[in-house]
């Protein structure tokens, strides 16, 4: 199956650049890592953080990068939206690795969709998991369909978006499909096979109240 390789090749782009910049701000800033007193040298970060991989994940949605994005997600990846969000009923929406990759498909191979952009902006966070960091993102979804002229916007969760999109049920008429009313309560975990990575093993989506 496509979507789950863990080459570096795969993520270089994002690395490359992400990591470029951290080591200009550690140099401008003299605040990153652990500091040796010696004004000649450039600090050197550590290990890519969590907020990394969400940049990549991003990216690679927006580029339609089945690879890539699936870089990003843990084997035993899991989203789940909560109607009420604090149990888990039988109206809770789940995708595992598989159906997400299988959405993520039909969303990057849909001819009607002319533009994706996603935002993921940490608003809370981090806090020690069972097996990693929790944050709470507070994300900006925007699927475009039918062109460059819209005719509306539709607002859905995005396990709703997903849902849509796995069934053909997407509307090709001019309009923007915009996830914006929820939370995503994430945990990231450690990629065991590449120590220096970080994975998203959960998406909890919880809408606003």
């Amino acid at each position: 199956m496509k979507g789950i390789l863990r080459s570096c090749d795969l993520r270089s782009a994002g690395i490359s650049a992400s990591l470029g910049a951290l080591v200009l701000s550690c140099f401008l800033l003299a605040g990153c890592g652990d500091q040796i007193a010696d004004p000649g040298r450039i600090p050197i970060p550590g290990p890519p953080l969590p907020e990394l991989t969400l940049k990549i994940l991003a990216d690679a949605y927006e580029h339609r990068d089945i690879d890539r994005y699936g870089s990003c997600l843990a084997q035993d990846f899991s989203h789940v939206y909560r109607v009420n969000d604090s149990v888990l009923t039988d109206s809770a929406i789940i995708f595992d690795l598989a159906e997400e990759l299988e959405c993520a498909n039909k969303v990057f191979e849909c001819s009607c969709v002319s533009r994706i952009e996603m935002g993921l902006a940490i608003s809370a966070g981090p806090w020690a998991t069972e097996h990693g960091l929790g944050f709470r993102l507070e994300p900006l979804i925007e699927i475009a369909v039918g062109g460059a002229e819209t005719l509306g916007i539709t607002p859905v969760s995005w396990a709703e978006l997903k849902a849509l999109f796995k069934e053909d049920g997407v509307d090709c008429g001019p309009g923007v499909y915009l996830v914006y009313s929820s939370f995503f309560d994430i945990e990231m975990i450690p990629d065991p096979a590449d120590e220096d990575w970080w994975l998203i093993s959960e998406i909890v989506e919880i809408p606003k109240r």
